[in-house]
């Protein structure tokens, strides 16, 4: 599937959410792909997108698991129940995407790798 199909996908697949929501998705959709990786909303699940590596030195595909929160400006963001489990389980697997500044036309991207590591201390 090339990036314009991939794109048009995910557009149906996302639906009707909120536009702060969508202008997060697409910018980590748009992230992702433009690394050369497969990504593909998850409906229901602790996490919002998988997104799939091409292949590294040994064959290994790499896939993330990404949850995307989105604010407005700046603030805190908080996991659900459902994603710190899957968080605590996929470890480095696991990613937080946070796009910050969405409502203001110029939002800002920071990545976590591995959110229970990171940001677990205080949860446990």
């Amino acid at each position: 599937m090339n990036k314009q199909q991939q794109t048009r996908s995910w557009t149906r697949s996302i639906g009707h959410v909120p536009d702060m929501v969508r202008i997060a998705l697409a910018l980590v959709v748009h992230y992702e792909a433009k690394r050369g990786r497969i990504v593909d909303v998850r409906r229901g699940g602790a996490f919002d997108l998988r997104s799939v590596s091409p292949p590294d030195a040994s064959g290994a595909r790499p896939i993330r698991r990404i949850a995307v929160k989105a604010r407005a400006a700046q603030g805190a963001v908080h996991l659900t129940p459902a994603e710190w489990r899957a968080a605590a389980r996929l470890r480095e697997a696991a990613w937080l995407y946070i796009v910050r500044e969405a409502a203001t036309g110029r939002p800002r991207l920071q990545r976590i790798r591995d959110p229970w590591a990171r940001m677990g201390a205080a949860r446990r």
